[in-house]
């Protein structure tokens, strides 16, 4: 249940600064050692759950979302976010970048690809989390880094990379 205004919060765990994922480069991350999931465009928030059930929502940057996402601080109706295994892309004939595709095709933002084995890190970007954006362009999607090396060509006053 989310507090109301003005009602005590003492009981709700501290806030940890989240464990963020590094930009790849341009690499896609591929083996059995990575898993996958969606990397949706939005608000990143944590819940943090008092054992009375009072609820508070932060964002990444330590920012109360409560009283502006009330509808969104009961963890029971709260969405899961389906992750897949290197496995799992195997058994779909799925690569990274076939999943990539799929994501794009699907308007979502990217993908993150995850170190099976990593611990989390609070309020690091460490080399086992590693995050592939798209960007939304008038002929489909491309990644980050390729629209990125366009956008410094532009800047230097040269001709833009062909990114692909």
């Amino acid at each position: 249940m989310a507090p109301t205004a003005g009602q005590d919060r003492s009981s709700v765990p501290d806030w940890t600064r989240p464990m963020l994922a590094k930009p790849d480069g341009g690499q896609l991350r591929s083996g059995s050692q990575w898993a996958y999931e969606y990397k949706l465009d939005g608000y990143r928030a944590a819940m943090r759950i008092a054992q009375d059930g009072t609820t508070v929502l932060t964002s990444r940057n330590g920012i109360d979302f409560t009283d502006e996402f009330a509808s969104l601080a009961d963890p029971y109706l709260v969405p899961v976010v389906p992750a897949f295994t290197f496995g799992q892309l195997a058994a779909d004939r799925l690569t990274p970048q076939n999943l990539l595709d799929r994501v794009a095709a699907a308007g979502l933002e990217g993908h993150i690809a995850k170190l099976r084995t990593s611990t989390y890190v609070p309020g690091q970007r460490p080399d086992s989390w590693s995050k592939h954006p798209l960007i939304q362009t008038p002929g489909g999607h491309r990644s980050w880094v390729a629209a990125r090396a366009g956008r410094l060509h532009r800047q230097a006053g040269r001709p833009a990379a062909r990114c692909p």
